[in-house]
């Protein structure tokens, strides 16, 4: 596995996919690669080609923090196939596992060649039902263990016509390699990565999330622009449950939309503040998704 540091770096451009016809195929892809983990400033990212030529296909895992699934996305001229700039996808991880439910993915494309890619939601690799900014390492749904990890070797995606199978191999080895990445990112944040993980509550919004940004929100210039975004953010949460600061962790290209969302976020914002093992409330982080959608 090859592993290295990358500065925070805007991801892409959000466009419409203009779908090129013919019939539509089921792909069933082998690695063409190793596993890469990228070392961002805020962010955690496995990566991993399948196939070659025309049929290449990127899988990749974003991890924003340690106790959320990773977000599934893929890149690839595959998905040209796909239509539309919001899409439902299924991504299911096996064998031997439940079916996946289909969730939401975001379409568009990716640097100056215009490589078709999908960003996904929260994916967990056991297909539970799990919303973006649930928790798994405490009371509820635990986290994956690295026996139910090794048992994985392939994800098929799907969305309407479009079918690909990744043979991905066992997914233990490239996980415990993302935990320890995470472990890192927690400490390079200001925080005991073993406190953090002892907490016996994760700070939770009061309210519910999506009332803190609304389309009302929307910069005037970027509306009229028909700019698009999607923003993945942390918050530090102080002991009082207030805010202490916000950071974007991975964004597509809007700076008005990014400088919009941290300044809002910061404002509006409450918590109820994480606890350690004694009930003492104690200071941590929190972090979530917002999609800046125009159709103009």
């Amino acid at each position: 596995m090859i592993r290295f540091r990358l500065p925070a770096l805007l991801v892409g451009l959000l466009a419409t996919l203009v779908a090129v016809p013919g019939q539509a195929k089921e792909l069933r892809l082998d690695p063409s690669g190793g596993w890469t983990l990228n070392y961002a400033n805020d962010s955690c990212r496995l990566l991993r080609e399948f196939g070659v030529g025309d049929e290449k296909v990127t899988l990749i895992l974003d991890q924003f923090q340690p106790w959320t699934p990773p977000s599934l996305s893929l890149m690839g001229q595959p998905l040209t196939q796909l239509d539309s700039r919001t899409v439902l996808l299924t991504a299911k991880f096996g064998p031997g596992l439940p079916e996946a439910k289909a969730a939401p993915a975001t379409v568009g494309l990716i640097g100056p060649d215009k490589v078709p890619i999908v960003f996904g939601q929260v994916r967990d690799l056991l297909n539970r039902e799990i919303k973006a900014d649930e928790t798994l390492a405490k009371p509820g749904t635990p986290l994956p263990t690295p026996e139910q990890e090794a048992a994985i070797a392939s994800v098929l995606i799907s969305s309407g016509s479009l079918h690909i199978g990744l043979q991905t191999g066992p997914l233990a080895a490239p996980m415990k390699a993302m935990r320890q990445c995470l472990h890192d990112l927690v400490r390079d944040w200001g925080f005991d990565p073993d406190q953090q993980d002892a907490l016996s509550r994760h700070a939770s919004p009061i309210g519910n999330p999506s009332n803190w940004l609304t389309s009302a929100d929307y910069p005037r210039r970027s509306l009229e622009a028909g700019a698009s975004a999607l923003i993945n953010f942390r918050l530090m949460v102080g002991a009082t449950g207030v805010p202490t600061g916000c950071h974007i962790q991975q964004a597509t290209i809007s700076t008005d939309l990014i400088r919009v969302t941290c300044n809002l976020l910061m404002r509006r914002a409450r918590f109820k503040p994480a606890l350690d093992g004694q009930g003492k409330a104690s200071p941590s982080f929190y972090t979530n998704s917002v999609k800046w959608v125009t159709f103009k």
